[in-house]
């Protein structure tokens, strides 16, 4: 697997279809939502890109705007246009969450109309299956990762391999990444953020503690335990530090995983 963004968008154009991946998440209705952009300073900023109207996306702005945060760019959408998803990541969030199907290096939503390939030098944008439209990491078109530090990753199989968790880190500058190895579903994160069975769940546990990214990671993490832990999906949360060590749950016991160097 190559990191250069020319290279993934060569290898998305001539390889695997969107229609012969898999799913991530359960389907869900679909609908529309606009994008806000409200004046904050960048210090307080998070910014959501989800290409559906997943549940979990409303607990993550929600449960954010609950620590102190102020939502920057937020898109909650299944269809969204090319300049808001342009304008996503030229935003300046200091927390941001990206949710949708995902399979190889490629972002998509419920019908394959969009899709966004992601590699250690920039991402590339289609819509509609027209030619993508490459937003360069170090330019003005990609500012994400500028102020990030904590990327919660609600698809599936970010952290299934290291050359994919390599790149996503190398792109957004090395932040705290909360995500998933294997399948998983909007329903599974929605229960870690507050929309589910979990009481004491993500923001409860985090809540005065947002500056401390050991303690970010710890809440992810002990939430994930306490909803999933000991069971068959126990294995598939993540969470990776800023230096790369790597997190995850067995036999309901949060232990240190790979070194991601």
């Amino acid at each position: 697997m190559s990191d250069n963004l020319a290279s993934r968008l060569f290898q998305s154009a001539n390889g695997v279809s969107n229609t012969e991946r898999g799913t991530d998440v359960t389907p869900i209705i679909l609908a529309s939502s606009g994008t806000t952009v409200p004046s904050a300073t960048t210090g307080s900023l998070v910014s959501t890109l989800s290409l559906a109207t997943r549940e979990d996306a409303y607990s993550w702005d929600e449960g954010c705007r609950g620590l102190g945060f102020t939502s920057g760019v937020s898109i909650k959408k299944p269809r969204p246009t090319l300049s808001e998803i342009q304008h996503f990541f030229k935003s300046l969030p200091i927390w941001a969450y990206i949710g949708g199907h995902f399979a190889d290096d490629t972002l998509y939503n419920e019908d394959n109309s969009v899709e966004i390939v992601f590699a250690a030098d920039g991402v590339g944008i289609s819509i509609g299956g027209t030619a993508a439209v490459p937003l360069k990491k170090g330019t003005p078109d990609f500012l994400l990762d500028q102020n990030l530090n904590v990327l919660l990753w609600g698809g599936c199989s970010i952290c299934s391999g290291q050359l994919m968790i390599k790149a996503v880190r190398q792109l957004f500058g090395n932040p705290l990444l909360l995500a998933f190895a294997g399948t998983t579903g909007w329903t599974i994160v929605d229960a870690l953020l507050g929309g589910g069975f979990i009481n004491n769940h993500f923001f409860t546990r985090v809540n005065g503690k947002k500056g401390d990214l050991a303690a970010v990671r710890n809440a992810w993490m002990e939430t994930a335990k306490f909803g999933y832990g000991g069971g068959e999906l126990e294995g598939r949360f993540r969470a990776i530090d800023s230096d790369g060590q790597e997190w995850r749950i067995t036999k309901n016991t949060i232990i240190q995983g790979r070194k991601i160097t």
